[in-house]
């Protein structure tokens, strides 16, 4: 299709259709209806507004089939409004949702990604710009095919909640197109969403078979293989995941499981990056812990292989984002104390220790693990003894209470008395408790 082909294709999309620019920016209103109009539309089918609640009363009264939209306006998102868009235009084919937005945050980039906009176009931009752009994003709605037609109608089925209709027509479509990916890919959706895991798998597969990097795919495809456990496999599809589109910030934690399984550390430390770039109100929040924890083990796998800096930092990095999580700082204490890092897990046990939802007693075992090899053996076996008594008995606590006492040379009956204690409180570890003293 030529240049001028497709500008007239558009021109006869654009006619008769109404047009709503929603942009803060009066500039940015005018360049959009300029560009409108430079395709057919007419004045008086264009509506402007610099906010959605005055946006929504234009959608009610006008009914307009094209919008052009700022991607947030006073901390409203136009995926909301997309949604308003939809209710009042169930069959797409026939209409138009642009979104325009300066910040191009891959958490922005994925939400979008994932919606049903029609094409998103970066600020600033020029108007031969937007017209190519919006031309090559939208030339299957200027001369749709029958699979296209096809697809419409199925994702009207499915936003209708009628699932089997969605699926006989998406399956209908499979047959209509050499690139089917999108009916394979609607219909693992439906699928996935009935709890049929196995036939969205199948589905899934199908569709990446005639598209590999298809997004919606590749991204379940990945969840799904590693749900059953196909770690190599998930982490293959992760690279491919990353290497073609913006990491959507739910899919980081699937992505830090499915290096970890592998012991691609250097990805966790990649993972981390993008996880800064992430708006920290919005996105961060919920996705601290995970972090934290892929780089814990990072740290913990750097210091076991003689990486000191990198171990450091992947730690000091964990430590940023568990702050006030203590099962989190815990574990990066014990990696501290496990390579050697008294101080280190001293600073940190300190910090535990003004947490305030701590339990009497709860830190003993921590506390006993940052002494045990570095105070003497009396006091540590005192300090274990006391523990006990308190109600703190833990199998690790019972096993220091054995080790030290022998490393003190006590005699046989209080070294025997102590395995008897451990087994009585842990007679599943009897075995192992004998084993310490022969």
């Amino acid at each position: 299709m030529t240049n001028q082909n497709a500008e007239e294709m558009a021109g006869k999309f654009f006619e008769n259709k109404r047009v709503l620019i929603i942009d803060p920016s009066s500039t940015t209103r005018v360049s959009i209806r300029k560009f409108a109009e430079s395709l057919g539309v007419k004045k008086q089918d264009i509506s402007q507004a610099d906010n959605f609640s005055v946006a929504k009363d234009l959608l009610q009264s006008e009914k307009p089939e094209v919008v052009f939209t700022d991607y947030r306006i006073q901390k409203v998102s136009s995926i909301n409004f997309l949604e308003e868009h939809i209710k009042i235009f169930p069959n797409r084919i026939d209409t138009c949702f642009v979104v325009l937005s300066g910040q191009n945050s891959p958490s922005v980039t994925c939400q979008l990604a994932e919606s049903e906009i029609d094409t998103f176009i970066s600020k600033p931009f020029t108007l031969d710009l937007l017209k190519n752009k919006f031309i090559s994003n939208l030339s299957h709605k200027f001369n749709p095919s029958e699979y296209h037609q096809l697809m419409d109608n199925a994702r009207a089925s499915y936003r209708a909640g009628e699932m089997e209709k969605a699926i006989e027509t998406a399956t209908f479509a499979t047959e209509k197109s050499e690139l089917p990916s999108g009916a394979y890919s609607l219909i693992g959706q439906i699928k996935l969403g009935q709890g049929k895991k196995d036939e969205a798998h199948e589905s899934f597969e199908k569709g990446l078979e005639f598209q590999p990097d298809n997004y919606q795919c590749l991204k379940n495809t990945l969840i799904l293989e590693f749900e059953r456990k196909n770690y190599k496999l998930a982490y293959e599809m992760a690279l491919m995941f990353v290497l073609n589109y913006s990491t959507p910030p739910s899919m980081l934690p699937f992505l830090m499981k499915a290096a970890l399984a592998n012991e691609k550390f250097v990805d966790i430390i990649n993972f981390h990056k993008i996880f800064m770039d992430l708006d920290p109100d919005e996105d961060q929040v919920a996705l601290r812990p995970a972090i934290a924890a892929g780089l814990t083990l990072t740290g913990q796998f750097y210091l076991k292989n003689d990486q000191e800096d990198q171990g450091l930092d992947a730690l000091k990095k964990a430590t940023i984002l568990g702050d006030q999580r203590k099962n989190i700082l815990k574990k990066i204490t014990m990696v501290y104390v496990e390579s050697g890092h008294t101080d280190e897990a001293n600073k940190l046990f300190n910090l535990l220790e003004e947490l305030p939802d701590l339990k009497p007693g709860e830190l003993k075992d921590l506390e006993l693990e940052i002494k045990c090899d570095h105070y003497p053996a009396g006091e540590v076996l005192q300090l274990a003894s006391n523990a006990l008594k308190n109600g703190a008995g833990t199998p690790r606590i019972h096993e220091i209470v054995i080790r030290k006492s022998i490393e003190v040379d006590r005699n046989a009956d209080a070294i025997n008395n102590a395995i008897e204690n451990a087994i009585i409180s842990f007679p599943e570890q009897k075995d192992f408790f004998r084993s310490l003293y022969k």
